[in-house]
């Protein structure tokens, strides 16, 4: 694309974007699904294209913002609250998604012609919750230490750890040769421990010593570019081992918000997390294809609702076994119901590995996008429709 073009491109996009964003609030909408809306009508599907090439950069550079989001909600996660959640997070955690991943491949099973195998890797692609879809939301509102947004943050720490196991059983459950002792190789854990001794040092010392060196010498100009660089260095130890990005980046908030420098970190860091964020639900939209969703029509619907709703209940069932009041639990399975961007990588290899047929695929992969467009506005309707799950005042 030449200079002029890319102008061109940027000047277009930004200005739709902030009228669709003014659109959206003045309708008391949220914003993601005016970025997504806004990339399905100027991404390369639509009838007048403006952005037909570089749509995958696009995407990576939006995973950025993904990550720094994540980094800001550790970073408002001191570790006296995350060592509190241990339970919560191998406990709730781990049954949420277990229980999601077993209902969800029952459900294949049912309805479909798919064989155990590929119901299994499915279950548990998409059992996976998004946290680009409900972390923005409770940061808005302020509720991220809230009962539902514990749950929220509870299960997205699990599911971050689930990605090497269940990209390690893939292959094998191709090969249909599959067995409990190999599902997560031994030299696999002792490089997860590895990369995470590595965040650790990173967050805990490297880091802190670069900003103190950096405030000394530079002041705080140069902040952005010291915690930006400790971020992305965390999240690739993290990708280097097949652990998701998010969780380095999750991790090395935790371990700087006790910092001295932690409002200077957040403060330095939320200017480029809200920019990216935008790029990231914009380049969602541009790779929705309606005339596919059209082509699908009912199938799409049909299996979009019925997973949504299967999570919706697992959550919220869960929650109520953990005791977690009717509002929370309602809330926090809302929170959970989007679809994780991660199932990208989940059902790739999936279908690299004869687990999933080219339509399987196509319909796995949409499910996700139609995620991001439905989700929003479930859970704006939840957060006005819940409170009335409170339990009354007491009277005297």
């Amino acid at each position: 694309m030449s200079t002029d073009r890319l102008l061109f491109a940027a000047a277009v996009l930004l200005t739709v974007t902030a009228a669709a964003i003014g659109v959206a609030h003045r309708l008391k909408l949220g914003s993601i699904g005016a970025l997504l809306v806004v990339g399905i009508v100027l991404g390369p599907h639509s009838p007048m294209p403006l952005l037909t090439s570089h749509l995958s950069d696009l995407q990576a550079l939006g995973e950025i913002g993904v990550m720094l989001l994540i980094f800001i909600v550790g970073l408002d996660t001191q570790p006296g609250m995350l060592w509190s959640m241990r339970n919560w997070v191998l406990g709730f955690g781990s049954i949420e998604y277990l229980a999601a991943s077993v209902a969800i491949a029952v459900f294949l099973l049912v309805v479909s012609k798919v064989n155990w195998q590929s119901a299994m890797v499915i279950g548990l692609g998409l059992a996976m919750s998004s946290s680009a879809v409900p972390l923005p939301i409770l940061e808005a509102r302020r509720e991220v230490t809230t009962a539902h947004g514990r749950l929220t943050i509870a299960a997205d720490v699990f599911q971050g750890f689930m990605l090497v196991p269940v990209l390690a059983l893939i292959p094998l459950l191709g090969k249909s040769s599959w067995s409990v002792g190999n599902a997560m190789p031994a030299a696999a854990a002792l490089q997860v421990c590895a990369a995470l001794a590595g965040v650790f040092l990173l967050g805990r010392v490297l880091v802190p010593l670069a900003i103190r060196s950096t405030l000394r010498d530079m002041g705080s100009g140069g902040v952005a570019l010291v915690v930006l660089a400790g971020v992305f260095a965390a999240g690739w130890i993290m990708e280097k081992v097949g652990v998701s990005a998010a969780l380095g980046a999750f991790l090395t908030g935790v371990l700087l918000s006790t910092s001295r420098h932690s409002t200077q970190v957040n403060a330095a860091v939320t200017p480029a997390r809200r920019i990216l964020m935008g790029v990231f639900f914009v380049a969602v939209g541009m790779a929705i294809d309606l005339h596919e969703v059209a082509a699908f029509r009912a199938e799409l619907l049909f299996y979009v609702s019925a997973v949504l709703v299967i999570k919706l209940g697992v959550v919220y069932w869960v929650a109520r076994a953990f005791r977690v009041d009717r509002y929370s639990a309602l809330l926090g399975g809302l929170l959970l119901m989007p679809l994780d961007e991660i199932g990208y990588v989940i059902f790739a290899s999936a279908h690299r590995h004869g687990l999933l047929a080219e339509r399987g695929y196509a319909l796995a992969l949409l499910s996700i996008s139609a995620s991001f467009l439905v989700s929003p506005l479930a859970i704006d309707l939840g957060f006005r429709w819940a409170p009335r799950l409170k339990a009354p005042p007491a009277t005297a």
